[in-house]
């Protein structure tokens, strides 16, 4: 049986909330305990190493962000990764969007794909990570 494991995140400055998408349609906070499936702090973990990495190359190109949103989607098989779907949407501080052209978005992506995590993914899981700039409500 194919489940998708479904995430959002939204991040400021001042703060960082995760949320799952639960079977029951609601969205539920995401905070790590003793407790907290092994599995599920393995695609936590994913997408914040996702999101670090964006962060930090986003800095590194003068790029300030103000905020980032992103839905992230994990299609395991048999608790093995098949397909990872990564959709991220920046708002930048107004004087840094005419640095964030389409080459450097597209190294930004290239670089999340080379985070600690992603990099060590079998070479079986279609990965898909999109990034783009959005006015975010």
């Amino acid at each position: 049986m194919e489940r998708t494991f479904t995430f959002r995140l939204c991040s400021s400055q001042a703060a960082i909330v995760v949320e799952m998408l639960g079977e029951s349609g609601e969205w539920t906070p995401q905070i790590p305990s003793l407790t907290f499936p092994g599995f599920r702090l393995y695609l936590l973990y994913l997408l914040l190493c996702l999101h670090h990495s964006l962060v930090v190359n986003a800095r590194e190109r003068g790029l300030q962000l103000q905020k980032v949103e992103a839905r992230f989607e994990v299609v395991p098989l048999e608790w093995r990764l098949q397909q990872l779907r990564g959709s991220f949407a920046l708002l930048l501080d107004p004087a840094a969007t005419a640095l964030a052209d389409a080459e450097t978005l597209a190294a930004i992506v290239e670089q999340m794909n080379q985070c600690p995590v992603s990099r060590n993914l079998s070479g079986e899981v279609a990965q898909h990570i999109t990034l783009q700039l959005a006015p975010i409500g």
